[in-house]
């Protein structure tokens, strides 16, 4: 397990709207998932403390956003805009 799993993992605990979902690392992509359906991708950008976001759009493709950040930014950016947790619906 990465710092970055162990970091996503506690992060996630501390967000009401994402405590219910699962991370896992899938080469160097942090992968949130509910009921084992991957909703949103973590990717590591250049700057190795950046990463960008993809959410899988209307469940059919990926799409990425116009965001890099921190993971704990990432996280906030999800868990604060319901627009991207179609799971919700």
């Amino acid at each position: 397990m990465t710092l970055s799993l162990l970091k996503a993992e506690e992060l996630i605990k501390e967000r009401k709207t994402l405590v219910e979902f699962t991370v896992t690392q899938v080469g160097p992509e942090l992968h949130l998932a509910k009921h084992d359906v991957c909703f949103a991708r973590l990717i590591p950008a250049e700057d190795s403390n950046q990463w960008r976001i993809e959410y899988f759009h209307n469940e059919k493709r990926w799409e990425s956003l116009d965001f890099t950040g921190s993971l704990e930014e990432c996280l906030d950016l999800l868990a604060n805009s319901p627009h991207y947790r179609f799971w919700e619906r």
